[in-house]
């Protein structure tokens, strides 16, 4: 109920306002109820492009701290409970992306359930991908692992 109204909103907006809203603001609307201000309609496109980069240009971005003075939240607890390295696969920036996207779009009030379902999926891909660089059946088992992480934070969060 509560997305159907908040869809409408960003519709209604986009319909007043004589254009089309830009992606970040479309994504701003649409996470929020009407009475609260978007943080930064920018920081949170920014975001969004973070979160989707290749792996590779997100940690330049994280190791530069993009943006950090325009108030993204580049601080990480790694995967949290769970080893960075189970096995010796390296899930560590897979879970410092997955940190970022849960930290960013809350601090922004932009997080929701299609959005953390996003971040989870990609936190999947990213994992994925590190066992990709491993032949069977090292990279099944690499897999296995990374469905638990991924199990466990669409689970608890």
């Amino acid at each position: 109920m509560r997305k159907t109204i908040l869809s409408a909103a960003a519709l209604l907006c986009v319909a007043t306002s004589g254009g089309l809203a830009t992606a970040g603001e479309a994504y701003a609307a649409e996470a929020r109820p009407a009475a609260a201000a978007a943080s930064n309609p920018a920081v949170l496109q920014k975001i969004s492009e973070l979160i989707l980069a290749p792996m590779g240009d997100f940690q330049a971005a994280r190791k530069a701290r993009v943006w950090a003075k325009k108030g993204i939240d580049w601080s990480s607890d790694g995967c949290s409970w769970a080893p960075d390295k189970p096995y010796g696969f390296n899930f560590l920036p897979s879970c410092q992306r997955h940190d970022f996207g849960y930290r960013n779009l809350k601090k922004q009030q932009a997080f929701n359930e299609a959005r953390k379902k996003r971040v989870d999926a990609i936190f999947a891909k990213d994992m994925y991908a590190v066992c990709d660089k491993y032949s069977n059946p090292k990279r099944g088992f690499c897999k296995t692992q990374a469905s638990y992480y991924y199990a466990a934070v669409r689970k608890a969060g």
